[in-house]
């Protein structure tokens, strides 16, 4: 029997979760595969928590090829070994999601991680304008939210979205932050290159 479902996850501790066990564990991709697969992965795991320590490094050499550092300790060698396990039957990250994990620890390592997770701050009464299919939209920074056509909205997301009638990043579509552009592998080696 192949079961075949959208399914959305929650990382916990380490763990992929699902309210519903037996489905597969992909972020929002299509899947298919048997239910006992799926029924033997999660034994797997499960009896990975019988494991003492040696033992659980010696799975972590079976599953990365490689000893596992002595300083791990057991939870997060069962976490690791779990996950791997769950990898190698459903598959890894995304490159696009890799990425930006790299890019996020790079950020955390220079100290910067206020700029990752906050989006640019707009002083109250500053005023956002963009034109759209011949029509000038003005919009004013509040000191919560924002004031489109004497309407009060929480987000630039949902007076982009009234303004479309499709999804838009609010900050991207009022221009207050820029898309990223192309490769920027390729950039930095034209920087490098030009230096």
């Amino acid at each position: 029997m192949l079961q075949t479902e959208r399914v959305s996850i929650a990382a916990v501790d380490g763990l992929l979760v699902s309210d519903r066990p037996s489905l597969t564990q992909q972020i929002g991709r299509y899947v298919q595969y048997s239910a006992s697969k799926i029924d033997d992965v999660e034994l797997k795991i499960e009896r990975l928590r019988t494991l003492d320590i040696f033992a659980l490094r010696d799975r972590w050499k079976q599953l990365y090829g490689h000893a596992a550092p002595h300083y791990m300790r057991h939870e997060f060698l069962l976490r690791a070994v779990a996950y791997q396990i769950q990898v190698e039957m459903f598959g890894g990250l995304s490159a696009q999601t890799k990425r930006r994990l790299r890019q996020i620890a790079d950020e955390l390592r220079k100290g910067k991680e206020s700029d990752l997770f906050t989006s640019p701050k707009i002083k109250p009464g500053t005023k956002l304008i963009r034109s759209w299919k011949d029509e000038t939209h003005i919009v004013t920074a509040l000191e919560i939210g924002f004031e489109w056509k004497r309407k009060r909205f929480n987000s630039l997301s949902e007076i982009a979205r009234k303004i479309t009638g499709t999804r838009w990043n609010g900050l991207l579509f009022f221009g207050v932050k820029r898309r990223p552009s192309g490769n920027k592998n390729a950039l930095k080696r034209t920087e490098a290159a030009n230096a």
